[in-house]
């Protein structure tokens, strides 16, 4: 039996699989991992999902065993696994991935599973099918863009969007000009954008050469990509579904 408290999943017993038995008769796509990211227990719906016939099918089995394209995103899935262990934090993501038939989005979110002595015991994971939503549409413009800067292999990608997880330590409305500055919009388009003035864009620029020790937008760019930031969606960007 688990009982939810603030952003921590509580679990009582000794056994991950006996403690969430009943997610498997769920009618969501959410499962429980232990430490080493091999599934304990998931919904059927998940599971179909993915490409097994039942929940049986998956358990003990890890991202790397699943029977669709999600598979080739294994290790990225895996370091969010980490990222809510080393964080004991949520951590918010989107999916997309192109599976054999179509275009697929998953809005989702991994939270730790812990005792009542705080010691983190698994990851509980539960996604939102959003293939048919305006937020897909944003997404595949979004994907489109980033596949022409960075080769993705046809590889589902992965987005984190918590402020707390970006890989730069910047603010937040730095991190919207990384984001923007990265996808090649001008001074102009980012304060229209962000609906500041210019003069306060350059001003986030400058600020950010300094704090990143960069000498140019170009090197900024260059920073941000090899950093990780090009798979980070800063909150406000995602609210406003920025054109690209």
């Amino acid at each position: 039996m688990t009982y939810l408290v603030s952003q921590k999943i509580i679990q009582r017993g000794n056994d991950l699989k006996s403690s969430f038995s009943t997610l498997r008769s769920t009618p969501s796509l959410i499962a429980a991992k232990d430490l080493k990211s091999r599934y304990s227990v998931m919904s059927d719906d998940l599971a179909q999902l993915l490409g097994w016939k039942n929940a049986d099918q998956g358990i003990d089995l890890t991202d790397y065993d699943i029977p669709c394209e999600v598979s080739k995103a294994a290790e990225q899935v895996v370091e969010l696994d980490q990222k809510v262990i080393q964080s004991a934090a949520e951590v918010l993501f989107l999916c997309i991935w192109n599976s054999s038939l179509e275009w697929k989005t998953l809005l989702g979110s991994k939270k730790p599973i812990q005792k009542d002595d705080g010691e983190i015991t698994g990851i509980l994971g539960q996604v939102l099918n959003v293939s048919c939503s305006n937020l897909f549409r944003w997404c595949l413009s979004l994907n489109a863009s980033d596949r022409k800067l960075v080769n993705f292999a046809d590889k589902p990608t992965i987005y984190v969007l918590n402020n707390e997880h970006s890989p730069l330590p910047l603010t937040e409305r730095q991190q919207s000009c990384v984001f923007l500055l990265v996808r090649g919009k001008s001074i102009k388009e980012i304060a229209s954008i962000l609906e500041i003035s210019q003069r306060t864009v350059e001003e986030h620029i400058a600020a950010l050469k300094t704090k990143l020790g960069c000498n140019s937008r170009s090197s900024i760019i260059e920073k941000a990509i090899s950093s990780g930031f090009l798979h980070y969606i800063p909150e406000d960007i995602l609210q406003k579904k920025t054109r690209l």
